[in-house]
Order: C-alpha cells, then structure tokens, then sequence
C-alpha cells in the first residue's frame, strides 16, 4: 500500500526545511572562509558577483530522483596577488565520492587559455570546474595535497587539490587552522619541494 498522499508532502516539505538550513549553514562557511582569506596575508575575495556560486548541474527525470540533487557548490576566488593562484572552494555531498560531505581546496597555476579570453579567465576557471575539478579514486588520503596538470585543445593549467571533512569545520578556529593555514603553506612553499604530482 502506498503512503497517502498528504503523509508524504509533509515528509517533502520536512526534507525542504533541511536542504534550506543545510544551505544556509553552506552561506555561513563560505562567507566566513573569505573574511578569514581577505584578513590573511592571501588576500583573496570572490570572483562572482555578490558571492554566486556554481553548482552541479541537475537533469530532473520522473524516474530518477537522486538527479534532482545538486551536490557540488563551488566558489571561485580571485588573489589581489597576481602571482598567487586561483582558489576553488568547492563544498560536495556526492556519496560517489566520499560517504561524509567534504570541502576541497583547488589551486589553479599557471592558467593559460591561449590568448582567448583575458584576466580573470572566468569562463576558464569553470570549465575547469566543470570538466577537471574532482577527486580522483586514488585521492583518499585527507589534510594531502594532490597535485595534477591538465591540457586539452582549450586550456592548460596545473591544479592542487586538498580534502578536508566538512565536520572538521565546527568553528572560525578550524576554519584558520584547516584551510587558511594550508593554503598558506602551500603557496609559500618552494616550488621545488613538490614532488607528490600524480597524473590523471
């Protein structure tokens, strides 16, 4: 026998309460995740405007449900620093990846688009989030920079990815110590330490 109806918009409408809050405590972190960057010696801030977001992109089928979900959010970042690299805060609840929400760090160097758009490549950036940005099933390992360069017909760039779980983030402390401070790190470390590049 199937649920009345009424039983389950309720249960919808009890999901959408959730999904709202789980949106806005995503509004939270990102915003305090650029306070605490534009603060710091990084100096990044948003590259779209009024702090968009992208998001994954969703086909609604009657059949399938789960298609109706968005589970990545991504926000570009900008350094004020030319020779800084782009930052990519990207939020995912996809259980393809990983079975806990996770917040993935992606610096972007040496970014070059052929000549075909100028500074700041916004349409680069997210196609590289589109069609590049993404764990790989050997990147496992949490709190480790992976280190990955890409080529194709359109763009070329070297990317570095970081993974942290999201409910590591429970407050502006662990947001420093958990992403301000690797980042950091990272970008002021000799370039010749890195050595932990693996290819797609």
């Amino acid at each position: 026998m199937t649920t009345p109806l009424q039983e389950t918009m309720q249960i919808v409408m009890q999901a959408q309460a959730i999904q709202h809050q789980f949106h806005k405590n995503l509004a939270d972190l990102f915003r305090l995740l650029v306070a605490e960057l534009e603060e710091s010696d990084l100096a990044y801030t948003p590259l779209l405007e009024r702090g968009a977001l992208w998001t994954s992109s969703i086909s609604p089928l009657l059949r399938e449900a789960k298609s109706w979900q968005i589970k990545h959010f991504a926000m570009p970042l900008v350094p004020q620093d030319s020779d800084h690299p782009f930052l990519l805060l990207h939020v995912s609840t996809d259980e393809q990846f990983s079975s806990a929400p996770e917040l993935w760090l992606g610096l972007i160097r040496n970014l070059d688009n052929f000549g075909v758009e100028k500074y700041p490549y916004l349409d680069s950036l997210e196609y590289i989030f589109r069609d590049y940005f993404g764990p790989e099933e050997t990147w496992t390992e949490p709190r480790t920079w992976y280190e990955d360069s890409i080529e194709d017909e359109r763009i070329q760039a070297d990317l570095a990815f970081y993974c942290i779980p999201l409910s590591a983030l429970e407050d502006v402390f662990a947001a420093r110590k958990e992403i301000r401070d690797p980042i950091q790190r990272y970008i002021t470390e000799d370039d010749s330490s890195h050595h932990r590049s693996k290819s797609r």
